[in-house]
């Protein structure tokens, strides 16, 4: 009878417990706020010569866009700041008729790029680089890709690297398509490399603007090679096909 008392006080006591730990805890009101989902993007206009672009650029946010805000753009081939946007959907005016619809992912850090094709219209190239929480680059190296807007005959261009002058060169990327980017080209730190920009018919004619880079920690570059090709008096090697080369630093 004591036992089956003692068994029953323990059991009172074991309820009473739960029931007072369940009376302290705080249910809150509502549920916590949901993380902001951004992404960075900056503009850049990348154009011929003779062409004068947009000072600005439109774009309204998913899903309706009804609304559009003005974001500023740097005179040709000179970047914008970074700006900051809810991800999503987005619908792009560059120019009076030209729209595009394109997606910022979340943690994207970007740069999009506005260049004319050879019909004469405005396209919108979306360069990503990195998560905006990711690391800068690789350690003990800088990486380099190319992006070809050479408005020319011919659809691709090549890319040679050299420590000094083409005739020591080899291809470091050939092929790029027009409004197409290569694969990333690493240099190692303490490298110095000489690029050359090539037209990969039979008559290999090199343009007349070359680049160097240097290799260093935790660097990365977007290199365009735009402008309207300029074939005069590029009939062999050496010879001077007119083109641009901007160099993009990204950050």
């Amino acid at each position: 009878m004591i036992l089956n008392r003692l068994h029953l006080l323990f059991a009172v006591a074991i309820f009473t417990m739960a029931m007072v730990l369940v009376s302290c805890v705080e249910i809150p009101d509502k549920a916590p706020d949901p993380p902001v989902l951004n992404a960075e993007f900056r503009f850049i206009s990348v154009m011929p010569d003779g062409t004068v672009p947009p000072t600005s650029v439109l774009i309204a946010e998913g899903p309706n866009f009804t609304s559009y805000a003005s974001y500023a753009i740097g005179t040709n081939a000179t970047p914008s700041a970074y700006y900051t946007f809810l991800s999503g959907s987005k619908r792009i005016v560059f120019g009076a008729l030209d729209t595009f619809r394109l997606t910022f992912d979340t943690d994207q850090r970007a740069t999009l790029a506005f260049a004319m094709t050879k019909a004469g219209v405005f396209q919108a190239l979306k360069l990503p680089y990195r998560n905006t929480f990711a690391a800068n680059g690789i350690l003990d190296t800088t990486l380099v890709r190319f992006t070809n807007l050479v408005q020319k005959a011919q659809d691709t261009i090549d890319v040679y690297r050299s420590d000094s002058t083409l005739a020591t060169g080899v291809v470091g990327v050939n092929n790029i398509l027009y409004s197409a980017t290569s694969a990333v080209f690493k240099i190692p730190s303490g490298k110095t490399y000489k690029f050359f920009f090539t037209d990969p018919s039979s008559t290999n004619r090199v343009f007349k603007d070359s680049i160097v880079i240097s290799g260093a920690s935790r660097k990365v570059y977007t290199v365009f090679v735009y402008d309207k090709f300029d074939s005069t008096g590029a009939t062999s090697l050496l010879k001077t096909a007119k083109v641009k080369v901007k160099v993009l630093e990204e950050l």
